[in-house]
């Protein structure tokens, strides 16, 4: 079993946002949006309730390129670690995720601050991705 994260944070490459808000609202139905900051990129701040926790959830479209990142600032939700995330939206969106090979440190070097995991409905595979 894998060790929970603190926090988790995978990219998704998707056109349309609402895609991402609705699957966000399936998932945890207590959702409410805090706060949204129209512009480029545009972004959503929610909070949502998973067993007795809030968790605090933010949604960055176009934070890399055409990838939307996903941001849960909680270690109490559904998911132990970026690539459960990761895979739950691939096999409910069919859309390819990127997450950080591992988890982020303050000490990471910056040559493994590029390794990261490129999971599709096709293939899982390691990739080197500057951010």
């Amino acid at each position: 079993m894998s060790q929970r994260l603190p926090d988790l944070e995978v990219y998704i490459l998707c056109p349309d946002i609402a895609v991402i808000q609705e699957w966000l609202a399936r998932q945890f139905p207590s959702l409410v949006l805090l706060k949204e900051k129209k512009g480029k990129p545009a972004s959503f701040s929610y909070q949502a309730e998973y067993k007795h926790h809030t968790l605090p959830i933010v949604l960055v479209e176009k934070a890399i390129g055409k990838f939307a990142s996903l941001w849960i600032d909680s270690s109490h939700s559904p998911w132990d670690d970026d690539e459960m995330l990761a895979k739950d939206i691939v096999t409910n969106l069919q859309l390819e995720v990127r997450f950080a090979k591992n988890s982020w440190t303050e000490e990471q070097d910056t040559e493994t601050n590029d390794n990261w995991i490129k999971l599709t409905t096709e293939e899982r595979r390691e990739i080197l991705w500057r951010t």
